[in-house]
């Protein structure tokens, strides 16, 4: 599984990033430009969000939902990466 630290995913340029928290955990903090697309409704229903030719960054806040959806995405062919720890650590970069 490919992963990548929060610290250097905030350096990156045009990325896609897919928080896959509740909508009420997103509106409290989120990376700027992230889409909220909930663990449930990207796991149900992933044919309609993602492309097998775009490279996605999943996050979650402490690192465990999006652990589990990289693997379950990437065993369908998808190009995602983990992002190690989540955005448990986000108030660093932005405070």
């Amino acid at each position: 599984m490919k992963k990548i630290t929060l610290k250097k995913l905030l350096f990156l340029n045009n990325v896609v990033i897919i928080d896959i928290r509740e909508k009420n955990e997103f509106l409290i903090h989120c990376i700027p430009n992230s889409i909220n697309i909930p663990f449930f409704e990207l796991h149900q229903n992933y044919a309609k969000y993602v492309n097998k030719d775009i490279k996605y960054y999943i996050v979650c806040e402490k690192g465990y939902r999006s652990r589990k959806m990289v693997k379950f995405l990437n065993k369908l062919g998808y190009d995602t990466i983990y992002i190690k720890n989540g955005l448990k650590n986000l108030h660093k970069f932005y405070f």
